[in-house]
């Protein structure tokens, strides 16, 4: 920027009779300012399987997140809840989670990592969770493939832990995926300056 406004200077300094009335026009900026921030919302629905020793239990643990992002990272609150049965006993048992996620990637290709509350069964504790995924437009709906890994302390250090894999799809509201790359806007004005011819008197 120093350099441009020196560039200026020096031409308004070798200006002539050619150059009376004529505008100068000096830029400062030259990228526009930053996307303005958006919410949006992603509703999950996908296959949970819980690992238990030599069985494992099954379900669906649907989720609802909501997202605050600035065009190249999120911010997300999700609750999700579900019920797994177990593949031995039949017995059903709910799964939930509520906390808070962080999304790298809000357009086409993202991972993500998050924690907060857990349930499972009748256990209450700590759950963190990571994924990866992507997003894709079929017509006028944005989509998602995602799988997930869930991880329970549900009590805090003890033998409660609890893994679990998620994956499937969801849909997305009020967010696009991926938009058209656009060209750089031309740089901002914001002084100019007109340089006019003064006669001298005798």
């Amino acid at each position: 920027m120093t350099t441009r406004f020196a560039l200026a200077l020096a031409l308004l300094a070798q200006a002539g009779p050619a150059a009376a009335d004529a505008p100068v026009t000096i830029s400062f900026f030259e990228d526009a300012p930053p996307r303005l921030q958006d919410s949006w919302v992603a509703v999950e629905a996908p296959v949970v399987v819980v690992p238990r020793g030599d069985s494992y239990a099954t379900g669906l643990a649907p989720s609802f997140t909501v997202f605050r992002d600035n065009g190249h990272g999120a911010v997300g609150a999700r609750f999700r809840t579900g019920l797994v049965s177990d593949r031995m006993t039949s017995e059903k048992e709910p799964l939930s989670t509520l906390g808070f996620v962080f999304r790298a990637g809000v357009r086409g290709p993202w991972v993500e990592v998050g924690g907060g509350a857990g349930q499972e069964g009748a256990r209450v504790g700590l759950a963190a969770e990571a994924g990866v995924g992507v997003d894709f437009a079929i017509g006028t709906a944005t989509l998602s493939l995602s799988a997930r890994y869930l991880h329970f302390d549900l009590d805090l250090g003890g033998d409660g832990r609890t893994d679990a894999l998620l994956g499937g799809l969801g849909v997305t509201f009020g967010h696009a995926a991926p938009p058209p790359r656009k060209p750089r806007p031309a740089p901002g004005t914001i002084l100019t300056v007109t340089v006019r011819e003064h006669a001298t008197r005798d």
